[in-house]
């Protein structure tokens, strides 16, 4: 069950990271490039987490809380809140 979960969170963060960057490319966003880079920062934790898991390194499910709490403390509360402002000023000035 925990290795369903951790392939269904490796997909979500490669699917969502990518869709999310389209949608920055087709609104011009100007923190792209910075945006990515923490992107591929979550991914590479993420990443790790999952091999650390299917090479048995005693990965346990509470490892994954500061992984989790940056994601939405950090990224999801102020970049991608950011990102949407960025594209709701966009939207209102067209």
């Amino acid at each position: 069950m925990l290795a369903n979960a951790i392939y269904g969170l490796c997909d979500y963060c490669v699917e969502h990271f990518g869709d999310e960057e389209e949608l920055m490319v087709a609104s011009a966003y100007p923190l792209l490039t910075t945006h990515r880079s923490l992107h591929e920062e979550l991914a590479g934790e993420t990443l790790k987490r999952a091999a650390e898991y299917f090479n048995d390194e005693g990965l346990v499910p509470e490892t994954l809380a500061p992984l989790f709490a940056e994601w939405l403390t950090n990224h999801i509360l102020i970049h991608d809140m950011s990102f949407a402002a960025y594209r709701r000023e966009r939207e209102a000035a067209s």
